[in-house]
């Protein structure tokens, strides 16, 4: 067994972002969220990464900025190009926000 070495932040409100991933879900029915794997996405953060810190160092790193309040602006599509590497492949902004370059 390999120990997790990311945590994970849920959005407060979380209803928005459920309903969006649900919405996407729907309109792309042959794209489902990581590829079908869970029933049930949860939407989250990860705050840390494999060869990072641990789960417990990085949230205490975080400390006092938790809670991170912030405006979510927009949605991106990503992609894993031949070599591994994830890119930005399209944005997408929400209502009033600006439009993505």
């Amino acid at each position: 067994m390999t120990e997790q070495r990311s945590a994970l932040l849920a959005p407060e409100p979380v209803t928005p972002f459920s309903d969006l991933i649900s919405l996407l879900w729907r309109e792309w029915p042959q794209c489902p969220p990581y590829g079908g794997a869970f029933a049930e996405v949860v939407p989250h953060v990860t705050v840390a990464m494999p060869g990072g810190d641990s789960p417990r160092e990085a949230v205490a790193a975080l400390g006092a900025r938790l809670p991170i309040r912030t405006r979510a602006e927009r949605a991106e599509l990503w992609q894993r190009d031949d070599a591994g590497v994830w890119r930005t492949a399209e944005a997408f902004p929400f209502a009033g926000g600006e439009p993505c370059a």
